[in-house]
Formats: structure tokens, C-alpha cells, sequence
């Protein structure tokens, strides 16, 4: 199976859905697509709605049901040797493999990134994409639309849907204005060290509680956290590391 992970709206299903595209022409064979999303196709996945002539299974968002690792365990135990399996999701899918039966070596996990320098488009220069990386940034929405003020409205809604849909499905988070109040502690401290307790002193939030939401926003890619670099480990431990959003 391939597991393809990355942040919301960068792509993976347009990516999926070009792979099927792909997967069917040049070889004339069959493939089906589901998202768990779609009410319709989210009771074809728990009926096994599909055939032996579907060579290739895309299951996109699967981690949002509950069971999803056991299920996707026994569907490729047992059907392994007659289809292919494309998962896609929000979440990183290699991390909540954790838990109940593992799916690690039944998989090879890939993580979708928004566009770099390196993936020019047709007919832009490097200067132009680089321009948009740097006041619009990679996603492909606002990359391709190229405004400023819609790009700033896009985050705004795409940091909202996260916030409340991806981390209220995945996460025992109940307080998510508390976290939402975290999210902007930490945009004020960006390229600066980054110290939990003193946050948890002005949010008047425990120090675990802070840490535990640190590690649901890296999980979501709300945030990337760089620690620190040192052979000393102790030290490197210690030292409190820099988040960026």
C-alpha cells in the first residue's frame, strides 16, 4: 500500500484522482475512488462495494473512522494479490498507525509538500515563483491565484477548518479556543525559542496540557518545529526549540 499524507488542500486528492486517471488509460485497466467524506461512498467502503476488476483502491480521508488501521489491515491481508491500495489523508497517517494492530510493513508512507523553487509551472520564470512562494506561499490555490488579499482570506478559512474539523476528529481536544489562543502565542514567537512554561503562564494552561498541543499542531502541519542541534543531548533536551507556522 502507499499512504499519501501532507497538509490539508495541498493537493492529494487532485493527485489521486490524476493517478486513477493514469492507472485506466495507458493500460486499460479499472480502479475506484472513495472518499470517506461522501456519505454514498462511505457506505460502498464498509460494504466492500468493489471487484475483483478494480486493480486499483483509492481511499481518500479513511483515517477519520475509528477502526480505519484494522480495517485497511484485513481488506490488504486478504485482498493483497488482486488490487492496489492509494490511502490519503490530512493527518500523518504514519503517525496514528500507532495503537491496536500495526500496519508498519504493509505500507510505504509519502508525504505530499506544498510547490518549491524546484516545480516551475509552464510558463513562469524562477523570479515569478519565487515572488508567489514568498507572499502567497505554495499551496496551490493561492500559488496559482496569486493575490495577496485572497491568499490572507484563504489561510484564515483554511487554519479555522483545520482547527475546528481535522483536530476535533482526531484529537481529544474539547478546548479549542484555548488552542486557538496557543496558535497565535506562537505566531507572535516565530524565529524566536520558544519556551512552553512561560505560555502556559500567560494562558494560565498547564505546561503537559501545552505540550500535548504542540505536538497535535505539528501533527495537523499547523506548525513545524525545529529543535535544537547538539551532541549534547541532555542540553539539546533541554533547550527550548523554535516553531514555525
Amino acid at each position: 500500500m502507499v499512504f499519501l499524507g501532507g497538509p490539508r488542500q495541498v493537493g492529494k486528492t487532485t493527485l489521486a484522482q490524476d493517478v486513477l486517471k493514469h492507472f485506466q488509460m495507458p493500460l486499460d485497466q479499472k480502479g475506484i475512488y472513495f472518499n470517506w467524506d461522501f456519505d454514498e461512498h462511505r457506505r460502498m467502503i464498509l460494504d466492500l462495494k468493489w471487484s475483483e476488476e478494480h486493480k486499483l483502491l483509492i481511499f481518500d480521508e479513511l483515517h477519520k473512522y475509528k477502526r480505519w488501521k484494522n480495517w485497511l489491515k484485513g481488506i490488504y491481508d486478504i485482498q493483497k494479490n488482486i488490487h492496489q491500495f492509494l490511502i490519503t489523508g490530512s493527518a500523518r497517517l504514519d503517525t496514528y498507525r500507532r495503537g491496536g494492530d500495526s500496519l508498519l510493513g504493509r505500507y510505504h508512507y509519502w508525504r505530499l509538500h506544498p510547490f518549491t523553487l524546484s516545480e516551475i509551472p509552464k510558463k513562469m520564470t524562477k523570479k515569478e515563483v519565487l515572488k508567489r512562494l514568498m507572499t502567497v506561499g505554495g499551496f496551490p490555490e493561492p500559488f496559482f491565484d496569486g493575490d495577496e488579499i485572497e491568499a490572507r482570506r484563504w489561510r484564515r478559512e483554511r487554519f479555522d477548518r483545520v482547527l475546528k474539523d481535522d483536530v476535533r476528529d482526531l484529537e481529544p481536544v474539547q478546548d479549542i479556543q484555548s488552542l486557538a489562543l496557543f496558535v497565535d502565542a506562537l505566531r507572535k514567537r516565530v524565529g524566536g525559542l520558544v519556551v512552553l512554561s512561560n505560555i502556559a503562564e500567560d494562558l494560565q494552561i498547564s505546561y503537559k496540557t501545552l505540550k500535548k498541543w504542540l505536538q497535535v499542531l505539528e501533527r495537523m502541519y499547523l506548525v513545524f518545529v525545529a529543535r535544537p542541534f547538539t551532541k549534547n543531548i541532555p542540553r539539546a533536551v533541554q533547550k527550548p526549540p523554535k516553531v514555525y507556522n
